[in-house]
């Protein structure tokens, strides 16, 4: 990333420090040519310009004794990047407004889009969204999965929804058939010419073993699975043969059964953010993963995940939120014990400075995140909510 900056002629310690301070987040065309490139891979086109993801609203524009002034707005998270970028030789210009159609008509919670250009006619584009976590929102907003690709500021790396899919130059429409329009086929095309090949989302593995055969096989003997939500058992080789919607999580020694489109609709309402790591999701049974591990979900080739125990970290309330990475497995995957995929939390970064918000109830919510995990196996599928609501309401 810092050479790439600077080839702007901008300064790349202050960038990162600037960036970092507005909570912002570089995505687009730029972000996916970097992390092809980082990857080794040949991208197939040359990016101009570079898209900055900034949190940020309108608001009444004050006088020097801080009364409001009628009729007139700023947005200081845009003043402070033009106040940044001045300093490099970049200008203002007229190029973007929120309607524009080219692609950013097609995206939600627009505030501003503003092009900056300097003497050698590099550009960038600051992108205003009235929402924090910008992660989130390309996720949902952006039109093509490749297109997810981002700069983890933290880690100063070049990351993307689907590595496997990206690195492949395959990519997938994220939305519903419902919302294509003349612009995304467009830019269909222009992906289709850099060499990119569309797949159908989930990915399927059309080679893969007849499912039924391999279900068959004595490792799946004996073995039940809990719906979490109806709190009923059933055979694990009869609950995977239903349907490919059906997956199973196993969390310590139990097998939970889950519909998966279920469990990533309750999983995206409960969204949370972490610093240095982004967004987290919690399952039923309060298990943590990142943004990255829940989009395993969607792929129909894993039928079995796992989740291992990472570490806890403090976050807004008072609250403790328990991380965990995990494990994607085929049936075939499973019988081999061998996971195809290991979807691990970000490394844990010092987090001294948010102990003040710890106390007594805090460590105890700790302890009993952790002993579920644990023990679960303990508990029949007739108590398992009843003893969950009673330990969290007497805690």
């Amino acid at each position: 990333m810092e050479s790439l900056i600077t080839s702007y002629d901008i300064n790349f310690q202050a960038f990162h420090q600037t960036i970092k301070q507005l909570n912002g987040l570089v995505s687009g065309s730029f972000a996916l040519s970097a992390y092809l490139n980082q990857e080794g891979i040949e991208s197939g086109f040359q990016c101009n310009d570079i898209d900055i993801f900034i949190p940020g609203e309108q608001e009444h524009a004050r006088d020097s004794r801080g009364y409001m002034i009628p009729g007139k707005y700023v947005i200081k998270s845009l003043n402070t990047m033009k106040e940044f970028l001045a300093i490099y030789g970049f200008i203002e210009n007229d190029k973007f407004s929120t309607s524009d159609e080219e692609y950013y008509g097609s995206l939600t919670q627009i505030e501003n889009i503003t092009s900056f250009t300097n003497s050698d006619n590099k550009e960038i584009q600051i992108i205003i969204i009235n929402t924090d976590n910008l992660l989130e929102y390309i996720s949902n907003e952006f039109d093509f999965s490749a297109c997810v690709s981002w700069y983890d500021i933290d880690n100063n790396s070049f990351k993307t929804l689907e590595p496997s899919l990206t690195k492949n130059k395959e990519m997938y429409w994220i939305k519903s058939k419902s919302e294509i329009t003349q612009t995304n086929l467009i830019r269909l095309e222009k992906y289709i010419s850099r060499g990119f090949k569309i797949v159908k989302m989930p990915f399927m593995d059309i080679d893969a073993p007849d499912k039924s055969q391999l279900l068959s096989n004595k490792k799946f003997d004996n073995i039940e699975v809990t719906d979490i939500f109806t709190l009923e058992d059933t055979s694990l080789r009869e609950f995977l043969h239903k349907s490919e919607l059906n997956i199973v999580l196993k969390a310590g020694e139990t097998n939970y059964a889950f519909n998966r489109n279920t469990l990533m609709d309750y999983m995206k309402s409960k969204t949370f953010i972490i610093d240095n790591i982004g967004s987290i999701l919690e399952s039923p049974l309060k298990q943590c993963i990142t943004l990255e591990a829940y989009y395993q979900f969607s792929h129909m080739e894993y039928s079995i995940y796992e989740l291992k125990s990472s570490y806890s970290v403090p976050i807004f309330g008072g609250q403790v939120k328990s991380l965990f990475d995990l494990k994607c497995y085929s049936i075939e995957d499973w019988i081999n014990n061998k996971p195809n995929k290991i979807i691990t939390v970000p490394p844990k970064q010092s987090i001294t400075e948010n102990i003040y918000n710890s106390n007594i109830a805090e460590l105890i919510n700790l302890s009993l995140d952790n002993m579920l995990l644990e023990h679960a196996h303990l508990i029949t599928s007739d108590n398992l909510e009843v003893f969950y609501n009673i330990v969290y309401e007497n805690n």
